[in-house]
This record gives structure tokens, C-alpha cells and sequence, in this order.
């Protein structure tokens, strides 16, 4: 009797010890796949590894087509760490900063922003490219800044730090007319060097007048800039200005 509950308890050990091997390794890498999606709160310029560079390369804008076929493509999107030749997260969020700066700021009426105007930021380097390696120019840092006035939300190449992609939203804002398309857009031209020409103008989205857009045309890619008057469902006296500004097919 002695020595069967004796080969009882030894049982017990063996899948107790077994458990525990699968649920801690599971743990963290659960853990640690958090911290790789998301770095929440204020960035850790001084923390961040050396292996990823700050510096940038440039790209010609044929290549540019390619990338943002890749990011607009269907399929997975992966999460990765920065290898070397790629921006760092600092650096990108860096650059995303300047270039809200740069071809936002005057036409939507805004004071400069630095990275202490923001309660939340957010950045993770993403790509579609399951062979990652031998691709890093198809991946971009996606950044998510925030506070109590406006949500901005930036893509950049990861190797070139290029922004291909700007969503703004600024709250308790309801001139559209103050919001200046064409001046964003010709902004973005001397920004990007890209071959960019004037195309449809502005136009309004629908009867009520409350949504404009305006694209350049290229050789590769369109350049469209928008804005939207956006209304709360259940507040109907709030009401928020989103403008886009993005590389498209």
C-alpha cells in the first residue's frame, strides 16, 4: 500500500512538473509578445538597443510602389523587432512628430507638437512580408499618438523614414473650411520629392457638404488628402475633424 501511494505521489510530481513547463514558458512569451506589440506611455530614448540605426536611406520612388502595394495587400500582418539598416523606434517617432510639424501644422492651425504634447504613444515596426529579412524596406513603424484634443495615427518606412500615411483626428474642431487640402498636398510634394502633379481639386463627398477631397497624381502612386466632419452617435453636440493624407495605389 505504502508503495503505491508512494508511485501516486511520484505521478503527481511528474505532471505537476510537466504543467509547470508548458504554462511558464507560455506566460512569457505571452509577456514578452506584449512588450514587442505595443511600447505604451513615454518613449525610453535612452533605453533602446544600438543595434537599430537612426539613420536613414533613400529609395527610388518606383520601389515606393511595390512597398505600398505590400501594405494595402491582403494577408497577415507580422510583427517584428528592428534589425540593422532600420530606424529605431525613437527615430521614428522622431520623424513622425516633424512631419505632422511640417505638412500639417500650418494648415490646420496648430501650435508646433514635440513628444511631451502627447499623454500616449504608441509604436510597433509591422510588415506583410512573411520573408522579412530579405525584405525590411516592405515593413513600417505604425505610431499612435494621443491626448486630450487629438488622435494622430503615422506610418514610415522603416528604412527610409518616409511617412506614407497620416490620420488626424482633432476633436472638439468643426471648421472644415480652416482644414487647406491642396496647401497639405503641396507640402507633401517638397517633402517626398516624389513626382506628384495637381489632379482633381477639391471636391465634396456628398450632398451635405460635409466630407472634401483632393488627390495628386504620379507616375507610380496617387497622393489623396481628405477631411471629414465626424459626428458622435450619442452626443450630438460633439463633433470632430478627421483629415487623412496617404499614398495610394
Amino acid at each position: 500500500m505504502k508503495g503505491s501511494k508512494e508511485t501516486i505521489a511520484g505521478v503527481l510530481i511528474i505532471l505537476l512538473t510537466g504543467l509547470i513547463g508548458i504554462l511558464v514558458p507560455a506566460k512569457m512569451f505571452q509577456i514578452q509578445e506584449q512588450k514587442l506589440l505595443w511600447n505604451v506611455g513615454t518613449i525610453p530614448f535612452a533605453t533602446l538597443e544600438e543595434d537599430d540605426s537612426d539613420s536613414q536611406a533613400e529609395m527610388e520612388e518606383s520601389e515606393y510602389k511595390k512597398i505600398i502595394c505590400s501594405m494595402g495587400g491582403p494577408g497577415a500582418t507580422y510583427y517584428r523587432e528592428p534589425m540593422p539598416g532600420q530606424i529605431n523606434m525613437s527615430k521614428a517617432v522622431e520623424l513622425a512628430i516633424q512631419g505632422i510639424n511640417r505638412l500639417m501644422g500650418e494648415s490646420l492651425g496648430q501650435q508646433e507638437l514635440s513628444i511631451n504634447n502627447f499623454i500616449n504613444i504608441k509604436a510597433v515596426l509591422q510588415t506583410k512580408e512573411e520573408n522579412y529579412q530579405a525584405k525590411p524596406q516592405y515593413s513600417f513603424w505604425n505610431i499612435q499618438m494621443s491626448n486630450e484634443n487629438e488622435v494622430i495615427h503615422v506610418w514610415i518606412n522603416s528604412v527610409s523614414g518616409m511617412i506614407l500615411k497620416i490620420d488626424f483626428d482633432l476633436y472638439m474642431k468643426s471648421d472644415l473650411q480652416s482644414v487647406n487640402l491642396t496647401s497639405i498636398l503641396d507640402s507633401y510634394v517638397q517633402y517626398s520629392g516624389f513626382g506628384l502633379t495637381t489632379g482633381k481639386g477639391e471636391t465634396a463627398g456628398d450632398m451635405y457638404h460635409n466630407s472634401y477631397e483632393n488627390i495628386y497624381l504620379g507616375r507610380y502612386f496617387n497622393c489623396r488628402a481628405a477631411k471629414y466632419l465626424c459626428n458622435f452617435a450619442d452626443q450630438l453636440d460633439s463633433s470632430y475633424v478627421k483629415v487623412i493624407l496617404a499614398l495610394e495605389e
